[in-house]
This record gives C-alpha cells, structure tokens and sequence, in this order.
C-alpha cells in the first residue's frame, strides 16, 4: 500500500519548534522514529554541503562520506531485516570526521559545515537506541540552522505522519518512502541543489549515481535504486546490504571514483539481471553476493542498449533508462524549450539551402526528444543531439571545412542557442548526463576498434537477418560520431565501441535464451557446417550462425576472450540441446 496523505492543516500537526521539544516528544516514542527524522533531516539540508562557497578539494573529500552517511542512515530504516549496526559506527566516524573538518574550515558561509553536521548526526542516531532520542534532535538543529525556512515544518509533518500511522512498528520505513517536501520543495533549496549536482557532476568521479539516488530520495520512492522488474526489491536490498557491510579497507577507503564506479556497476548488473531474458540463470537474487559472474554480461548502460522483439530480432531499447529520468517542473520546462528551438530550427532550415544539411539531424532529434518527458528515448536524445552539437561546431569560429556552404550568421546564432538548450536539458537530469558524458571506469580501457571496422560488422549483422529495422541506421550513426582514429580518451570512440559489443551481448542473449520454434527438416549447413535432423527455426538460430561466422572477430577484437569462450561454448550446447546433429563431409571443424 502507499502511504497514506497527510493533512497540511495545521492545527491537526504537531507543533514542535526546538531542539528541546522535539526531544521531549520522542522520549515515549520508538528509537526508529527518531532515526528516521533525523536521516531525513538531514537529507533535506545535504545539497548544501557543496554550496558555492565551499572549495572544491573539500567538496572532492568528503562528499563521499556525507553520501554515505546519509545513504547508510536512510538503509538503516529503509531495510530494517539487515543489521546495519556495524555499518554505522564506520559511517558516524567518518561523516563526524567531515563536519568537523568543515566546522574548521574557513567558509564564507557556515551552512556547508551544519549540513555535514546533520549528516554525522543522522549517523550517530542510527547507531543504538541509546542515541537516537538525542541526535535526532541535534540533526534538527543543525537542518534548521541550514534552512530555517522549511525545516520545521517538514519535521512536524514526519512526527504527525508517525503518530497517524496505524502500525508503529513499520512507520518509521514507510516513513522513508515519502516525498521529502510533501508540499512544496523551497526555491532556495532547489536552487541550491541545482549548483551541488553540477559541482559533483564537474569533479568526473561517477558522482551521477549518488545525484539519482539522492533524486528519488527527494521524490519519495520506495527502492534505493531504479531496477525496473525488482519484484520484492529483492536486487534493491541486496545492493543496500552491500553498501553496508563494505568495509573501509576493500572499498570505501579507495576513492570516490572507485566507489561510484563500482556501484554503478552493481546496478546496472542487477538491471540486467531481473530482465526477462536473464531469467535461466538466476535462481535465488539474495545470493548474488556469492554467485559466480553471470554468463552473459551486462550491456554498458552509457552506450546504445538493445533488446529482443519476440521474434527474436535485435532492437534497440528506447525507453531504458527512462524510468529514471527526472520530470520535476524544472526538468520538462528545460525539456520543452529544447524541443520547441529545435522545431523553429527544422522549419527554419528546411527554407534555407544552405543548412539543408541540418534537416534530417533535427527531424532525427525530435524524433528521439518526443512531445513531452514521457515520450523521451534516452540514448536516441544524446546521439543524436551529439550529431547537431559537431554539425555545428564545423560552423563556427569560420574555421569550416571548404565543402560546408557558409550560413547565416542569425541562423547560426540560432543554432547555438538550440544547443545550450539541449545542453541544458541534458547537464542536469543524472541519467542523460551519465550517458552523455560517460567514460569507462580509470581501471578500463575500451578496445580500439576502427570506425570502419565497426561499421562493416553492424553491415554484416544486418545482412544476416539479426537486426530490427533501423537499428543498423542508428548504430552507424553512433559510430560515426567517433574519430576516424580511435582514442580511448574520446567519449565517442567510447560510445561506439561499447554500443557494437552491446548489440554482441545482445546476440548471445538471443541465441542462449530466446524461445525456439521447431521446424522438422530445416537445415543447418550452412550456420556451421553440421546438418540438423529435426532442425530449428527463429530468432535463436539467426543469431548463433552470425555469432559462430564472426567468432574469430568477437574473441579477438573486444579484448574479453575468457568470456567470449566461455559463452560460444554455451552457443555450442544449447545447438546440441536444441536437436540431434550429424557431422556433415565439409565440417569445418568449429
């Protein structure tokens, strides 16, 4: 059930004013009540520890540890069953460490060292029962000193929220699935967080996964993580357990960017693994702690994610990633005006021979950017909003090349303020800006593949019969985005290079788990030079023939040959499974 709607009517709220009261209303109260006002606390009050006026290297140090103080604090209620007592004191330590760093520090505002504060707070609450009843309160105090406006209010509205619930010893984690502002967020407080999630986004440490979780703590949703398919939140607990029982030396101690990086990770490997196609080779998700790596790896979510249409052909998943997105007020309003530049722009170089060249990238664009949020194609909008941003940049600075046929200098004003548009629609929702800007981990380096390379063997994945209708376009279009010479350093090579091995990930998916149609008598000669007594049909077939064909090509050009064998051997059983098969004269021996 959802939780319930809570009267805004004053008169029927506790009125609760000070440190001293609050403290007093707690002490009849459950210790989980008064944990979880002050996580909440001290979320509302987090964006300012990264204020304008905070320098950058303590920004850099500790935001790690404030986010893990609050995300640790809010787990501890969220998920109750899994003892978090050992976690906290870690936590509480190190958050601790880093209000006090920011209380000594010599900011030009000091609400940057109270939201640290009430982070460090929130995390000693969390520690026993002995302490909830007193830092819960402090927590209060130092959210009020950060932003008096509204903090209180909100603090009455969660103790009126416990007293109206009718099971108190489940309110405190349904508390933690409400919105954090149940009225009306503060224009200060939106601003504010506004700034602190472009500073994060800025340091290029992973910090997207962390501005996402903190989103849906502020919207108020029930799972940590956007896993859509999470039945029970089974994945979602699992990765919340091993936040917790991380220890400083194996993971939290090693850095920001080795931190995000590998959260990230687990995420999007829990993604792939509740999607339907997955469905063989999980048994019991509470047990991925100790599972072996599942035999099919997941897709980089930062480049072109596929999936299967039922007939077992590759498409692209447009809408991946879009549950996720942002769709406050803020964020449709960025959204729209980037979509309304781009139809004056269409209209506009449709009339003008000279930007003809630009017409089908904007038809392209606001295909992908769709009327409103809810139509949005996540990947589709970057690519292709990519594509603009170069036709552009050919123009400006009059440095274009000699083929280009000079444009107006309005139209290419205009052009430009497209482009600010879309970069603003993209720089500050989490998942597009993820995806737009996304480099592989610093340990990682991505294969260096020829764009022609790529593009011959997307023809040739076409030609086979494997791919949906457009997805050929699309991918070369991804691939032409990158460098004729491929850097590593370069997003787009990147970007092209993991969309390809995607699309492989994709064809392995299809052939070991997409549902076969026996056909009596069909051949299969030609897929690997064996004959099938009782063959089969579809989607399955198609993709293992391609994939045998190419198997030299996928083992020794996308540099993860022990996988590679490992899943081609799989492909190998599951054609032995399908149907008996005899060795025919010319068996080439695969």
């Amino acid at each position: 059930l959802a939780p319930r709607p809570i009267s805004t009517d004053k008169a029927d709220m506790a009125q609760i004013t000070s440190h001293e009261e609050l403290q007093e209303w707690l002490k009849d109260k459950p210790a989980d009540w008064a944990q979880v006002i002050a996580a909440r606390a001290a979320l509302r009050v987090l964006p300012y520890a990264f204020g304008k006026d905070v320098p950058k290297k303590w920004v850099k140090d500790f935001a790690s540890p404030l986010f893990r103080a609050s995300a640790i604090s809010w787990a501890a209620r969220n998920f109750p069953a899994h003892d978090m007592g050992a976690a906290v004191i870690d936590v509480a330590i190190a958050a601790a460490r880093a209000a006090a760093d920011a209380a000594d520090a010599d900011f030009a505002t000091p609400r940057a060292a109270r939201a640290a504060r009430a982070a460090a707070d929130a995390a000693r609450s969390a520690r026993s029962d002995l302490f909830a009843y007193f830092t819960a309160a402090d927590a209060a105090d130092a959210a009020f000193a950060t932003a008096r406006a509204a903090t209180w209010a909100n603090i009455n509205h969660d103790c009126y929220w416990l007293e109206k619930e009718r099971d108190r010893t489940s309110a405190a984690e349904r508390l933690t699935h409400t919105a954090l502002w149940p009225s009306r967020e503060p224009d200060s407080w939106s601003e504010a967080r506004a700034f602190a999630d472009a500073r994060l986004a800025a340091l290029n440490q992973g910090y997207s996964v962390w501005i996402e979780w903190y989103d849906r703590r502020v919207r108020g949703n029930e799972e940590a993580f956007a896993i859509p398919g999470d039945k029970g939140r089974m994945e979602d607990k699992v990765i919340l357990a091993r936040l917790a029982d991380a220890t400083n030396e194996d993971f939290w101690d090693k850095g920001a960017t080795h931190v995000n990086t590998t959260l990230q990770n687990w995420i999007d490997e829990a993604r792939e693994r509740v999607r339907p196609r997955d469905a063989p080779f999980v048994t019991d998700p509470l047990r991925q702690l100790e599972a072996a790596p599942e035999p099919i790896p997941p897709q980089n979510q930062n480049a072109i994610p596929f999936t299967a249409s039922e007939g077992g052909k590759i498409r692209i998943d447009e809408r991946r990633n879009a549950d996720a997105l942002r769709t406050d007020g803020d964020a449709q309003d960025r959204h729209g005006e980037a979509i309304r530049e781009a139809r004056a722009l269409l209209d506009r170089c449709r009339l003008s021979n000279s930007a003809a060249r630009f017409v089908s990238g904007f038809e392209n664009y606001l295909a992908a950017g769709g009327d409103t949020l809810a139509d949005l194609r996540p990947s589709l909008f970057v690519q292709r909003g990519e594509k603009l941003r170069q036709e552009i940049a050919a123009y400006e600075g009059g440095t274009q090349d000699s083929f280009l046929e000079p444009i107006a200098d309005d139209l290419l004003i205009d052009l430009k303020g497209w482009r600010s548009a879309h970069n603003m629609a993209v720089g500050l929702d989490p998942v597009l800006m993820r995806i737009d800007t996304a480099m592989l981990g610093p340990d990682v380096k991505p294969t260096l593949i020829a764009p022609s390379e790529l593009h011959a063997f997307v023809a040739d994945a076409d030609e086979a019969d494997i791919l949906d209708e457009d997805v050929r376009e699309i991918v070369d279009e991804a691939i032409g985005l990158a460098p004729a010479i491929p850097d590593a350093n370069d997003r787009r090579t990147v970007w092209s290079v993991e969309s390809v091995q995607n699309l492989v990930i994709e064809a392995f998916s299809v052939a070991l788990n997409h549902p076969v149609e026996v056909a009596v008598g069909v051949a299969f000669t030609a897929a690997v030079g064996v004959k099938v007594a009782a063959g089969v049909a579809g989607g399955a077939l198609v993709s293992a023939k391609f994939l045998i064909k190419h198997r030299m090509w996928i083992e020794t050009r996308l540099n993860n040959t022990p996988t590679w064998q490992s899943l081609f051997n799989q492909v190998c059983d599951r054609l032995e499974e399908w149907t008996p098969f005899k060795t025919s004269k010319d068996d080439d021996g695969v």
